[in-house]
């Protein structure tokens, strides 16, 4: 027994009609309808499939626009915290200099009024805060010098010219001291790597030039060639079997007469204060006779 789809009605078997209203028993399906229903259900689920693509991509914005608000907050947070790192390192420096200026000028006033112990103590405490400074390195090589640490003195001031090759005063410095050593070499070879005019009017009579060979180095001569050394100043002290001349060498007095063969000459100069100018070496060869 079948049930009327229209009114609910019991259909007795083997009738085609509802006996209530009339509705037509259709026993082979309708394809019509089967097929609309077909449609409907499908386009039902592409409507669901956008609006959950819909949810999705809502989500989505919303995840970008936190994550977004979460970049900016930290990028303010580092900003921030830069700036606050920039205002701290601005405050430290200032303060820093200022302290440095207060010490460097206690320094010279104590240096200047003779307290050198006080000179010291404020020299020191600058100089930790700024070990560059040309003119409390040279301060402190001064006081070092005056209680006869002049090794550590020489030690700073040459720093201090290895920083600063215009630092004349730290040459002033050092050269008075070498000086007063009576350390002549030094003296020269200090002289003429600053370069300064005044200086090396001022210390003259501490250079010397090497002598100069009156033959070409490593030429051949004939039997009986002789060689003659100029020196600008001081004293010629020469040997002939390659070793390095000084002052217990042969005297430059006259021409050397070559020998045949090989000749090797050396010979420096030492001036009055006792500078010895670097070693000239020549080779010349002499033909023997036929």
């Amino acid at each position: 027994m079948m049930i009327c789809p229209r009114c609910g009605s019991e259909i007795p078997d083997g009738k085609l009609y509802c006996p209530h209203c009339g509705y037509e028993v259709h026993l082979v399906p309708d394809y019509t309808s089967v097929s609309l229903e077909r449609e409907r259900l499908l386009r039902e689920q592409a409507e669901e499939k956008l609006r959950l693509l819909a949810e999705a991509e809502k989500e989505a914005r919303m995840i970008r626009r936190n994550q977004s608000r979460a970049v900016r907050r930290v990028l303010l947070i580092l900003i921030l915290a830069l700036a606050l790192t920039a205002v701290m390192v601005v405050f430290i420096a200032e303060h820093s200099i200022g302290q440095f200026r207060v010490l460097k000028q206690q320094a010279e006033a104590y240096y200047a009024a003779g307290s050198l112990d006080e000179a010291e103590k404020s020299c020191d405490a600058a100089l930790r805060l700024r070990p560059g400074s040309t003119d409390l390195n040279i301060m402190k090589a001064e006081m070092l010098i005056h209680a006869g640490e002049e090794a550590e003195a020489e030690e700073i001031l040459r720093g201090v010219i290895e920083r600063d090759r215009e630092a004349i005063e730290a040459y002033e410095v050092l050269l008075a001291m070498l000086a007063e050593k009576e350390d002549t070499n030094a003296v020269a070879e200090l002289v003429r790597k600053s370069g300064f005019e005044k200086l090396m009017e001022q210390y003259e009579d501490y250079l010397v030039d090497p002598p100069v060979f009156s033959l070409v180095n490593g030429n051949t001569y004939t039997l009986g060639t002789k060689l003659s050394i100029l020196g600008s100043s001081g004293t010629i002290y020469y040997t002939v079997d390659g070793t390095v001349p000084d002052e217990t060498s042969a005297v430059y007095e006259e021409p050397i007469q070559l020998v045949p063969g090989s000749n090797t000459i050396s010979a420096i100069c030492i001036n009055d204060r006792g500078t010895v100018s670097k070693v000239v070496k020549a080779v010349y060869n002499v033909r023997k006779a036929a």
